[in-house]
């Protein structure tokens, strides 16, 4: 189990799987290496997770093993997108899983409105925009599309709320990793639906959504596992 508690390992193995994955997306045809290759980064988070999360309510803990087996669906039915089914399946997994995110990163902490105005322009400024973009192509997906952005910028507003709650290092990893889960959602429906070869996405959507996946989760168990080593001393 050194690989999953020495961290620094963990984050060299997790990119070169990252890079891998990117490598087969673009070269190889083969679909069923993709399916390895691409789920095991989720899979590699949830046995990370599983073995060094200090959560202490137990639910917390389910809804984090609940989302990212979300995600491993979603990823999955978009690796199919040519099926319009599988399409849509892996939005509403991706959906799901943000949703489960967003349940986890709640806390009782007060907090004041007015403070989240700023952020909640600048987010449905972004969100208008892109919808500005995609609305004409989006046909029978406009509902589903939608609600997956508001989704995500759902997350964020949520992810924003553990300042001041959790560790300064937990806080800015899981907001960093909703940021870049953003940008890849963003490229990834501007690619489907406004010009197909935008943001060169054949790189820069797996890229970004494994670099937010890695931050979400590690930050997730940084918040009560601060002591979690960058090498495994024995």
């Amino acid at each position: 189990m050194k690989l999953f508690r020495d961290n620094i390992l963990f984050l060299i193995i997790f990119f070169l799987l990252l890079v891998l994955d990117i490598v087969v997306k673009n070269v190889s045809g083969e679909i069923l290496y993709r399916v390895i290759t691409k789920t095991s980064l989720i899979v590699l988070l949830l046995i990370f997770y599983l073995i060094n999360n200090r959560e202490v309510l137990k639910k917390k803990r389910y809804v984090i093993i609940i989302a990212l087996l979300f995600f491993i669906c979603g990823d999955l039915f978009f690796i199919f997108h040519e099926n319009a089914l599988y399409f849509g399946l892996g939005i509403l997994f991706f959906i799901l899983g943000k949703i489960a995110y967003a349940l986890r990163f709640t806390n009782n902490q007060d907090f004041k409105f007015r403070e989240l105005i700023p952020s909640l322009l600048v987010l449905f400024a972004y969100m208008t925009i892109i919808m500005f973009f995609i609305q004409d192509n989006l046909g029978d997906y406009f509902i589903p599309v939608l609600i997956y952005l508001f989704t995500s910028l759902i997350v964020s507003q949520f992810a924003y709320l553990r300042r001041n709650v959790v560790l300064r290092k937990s806080f800015w990893m899981v907001l960093t990793g909703v940021f870049f889960s953003i940008v890849s959602d963003s490229i990834s429906v501007l690619q489907a639906f406004y010009d197909k070869d935008f943001g060169y996405h054949q790189i820069t959507i797996m890229l970004f959504y494994g670099i937010s996946q890695y931050l979400i989760v590690v930050g997730i168990v940084l918040e009560h596992n601060p002591e979690l080593k960058k090498t495994k001393q024995e």
